[in-house]
């Protein structure tokens, strides 16, 4: 999500998405999420993201592209209409 509101229209889709996972991750475990969109081309968003555990030791780590269509209103309407059945 940290790249949405550096892309037109504040709308993307996940283009590429790599995660590699350094050490496992427990369900009831307390973690941090830190991510930082790194820099945008055109439509496209580039970020990274690390999840540390309550120590500051890193868990995961994961970079994304993020791409913005060209026409959201469109892509939008149409998603309505479908949705309805229109």
């Amino acid at each position: 999500m940290v790249a949405l509101p550096n892309l037109p229209f504040h709308v993307g889709f996940t283009a590429n998405l790599n995660i590699n996972y350094r050490k496992p991750v427990k369900a009831d475990q307390f973690v941090m999420v830190k991510a930082e969109f790194k820099k945008g081309e055109g439509r496209k968003g580039y970020t990274t993201a690390t999840i540390h555990d309550i120590h500051g030791n890193i868990l995961v780590e994961c970079t994304a592209l993020y791409v913005s269509p060209k026409n959201p209103v469109v892509m939008v309407a149409n998603y309505v209409k479908n949705s309805l059945g229109i």
